[in-house]
């Protein structure tokens, strides 16, 4: 079974122009991750929407600039993150991971749901270690499509396009899968934002 489903060339076509601005703010995000100043977390927080309160986020960047020193595991943000909060935050845990390390993907529900995935719903008991599940699982089908047909013309495409950028392909196809979306038919799907 192809791991993109009803993806189409015609929809990655589609969705390439639309990346530009975006590339662009994560390119500079990139290039200015250390120190994790304010206008970085600035910027931070407009590239990934994050609409938290100032303690929240204070305590977030707290957290990115200790795994930036000693990297954490997707598993051990996510446990903080719950620690914390009280809340099972996949996206915002993959976030600071795949900004430190950008060979790892984000979690998003417009990936998600072009990947033919979803994360545990809110009554499942054993939640976090679902979820842990499903960040692996995203990992292996990233891993499995970079090395796929489709894979490579997605990352071709986004190099011919975008020739100047300097990204892993991961995020090539990450930006390219955050893009694709279906007018109106993308199912609510909780990703702890």
């Amino acid at each position: 079974m192809d791991i993109l489903g009803s993806v189409s060339d015609a929809d990655v076509d589609g969705a390439l122009p639309k990346i530009a601005e975006g590339l662009k703010k994560y390119c500079w995000l990139q290039a200015n991750l250390n120190p994790l100043g304010m206008e970085f977390q600035q910027n931070f927080k407009g590239f990934y929407k994050v609409r938290r309160d100032e303690q929240w986020c204070e305590w977030y960047f707290g957290l990115m600039e200790e795994s930036n020193r000693n990297r954490m595991s997707f598993k051990i943000v996510l446990n903080r993150l719950w620690l914390k909060t009280g809340w099972i935050e996949a996206s915002f845990a993959s976030k600071l991971v795949a900004t430190l390390e950008p060979q790892l993907p984000v979690i998003d529900k417009f990936v998600l749901k072009n990947l033919n995935m979803r994360l545990p719903y809110f009554s499942k008991s054993d939640r976090e270690h679902e979820t842990v599940e499903v960040y692996k699982q995203l990992c292996a089908k990233y891993d499995e499509l970079l090395a796929s047909a489709k894979g490579r013309m997605i990352c071709k495409k986004f190099q011919r396009k975008y020739r100047d950028s300097e990204i892993t392909e991961v995020k090539m196809i990450d930006l390219v899968l955050w893009k694709i979306r279906e007018s109106g038919k993308i199912p609510t799907i909780y990703i702890g934002t």
